[in-house]
């Protein structure tokens, strides 16, 4: 028997392989969080060769998957849940979780609305997590003066 490729911490598509899942007939099974937060189990064979990409939540046609809002959802899900975005130690790493409810889109739409233009997903409390009491759709300039690194003149 061939031993099973390691997965696990392997993007494919909106799929974080989590861990080997056993075995779905002669091929290895494998658990995978989707960036909507489902998670999934699968073959290996069908993450390597292309034909699974997400949980199917892709595949939605509530026209919104190309819009600013569910790209902002996104982003803040990937920086505080995907160890392996470049900006987690900064987020998840700190300890900024997206509260349960978020973790499904229409929840986020129903507390947020439409990202306005020109703004992005903002944090009151920067050092608390995300949800409906604690975020805003800020413009660039109030982000900037919302930044941790940013000093208050006395």
């Amino acid at each position: 028997m061939v031993k099973a490729r390691e997965l696990a911490g392997v993007v494919f598509g909106r799929l974080t392989v989590v861990a080997r899942d056993g075995s779905i007939g002669q091929q290895s099974a494998w658990r995978c969080k989707c960036e909507c937060g489902q998670e999934i189990r699968t073959k290996g064979f069908y993450l390597t060769n292309g034909d699974t990409k997400s949980c199917g939540c892709a595949k939605i046609k509530h026209h919104m998957l190309d819009t600013p809002t569910y790209k902002s959802w996104r982003a803040m899900l990937t920086r505080c849940e995907n160890e392996n975005h470049v900006a987690f130690h900064r987020y998840g790493g700190r300890g900024i979780a997206v509260c349960p409810e978020w973790h499904d889109f229409r929840s986020f739409l129903h507390d947020m609305g439409q990202r306005p233009a020109g703004r992005t997903l903002d944090r009151v409390d920067n050092d608390a997590g995300y949800h409906a009491a604690n975020c805003k759709w800020s413009t660039p300039a109030e982000q900037a003066r919302n930044r941790s690194s940013t000093k208050v003149a006395a």
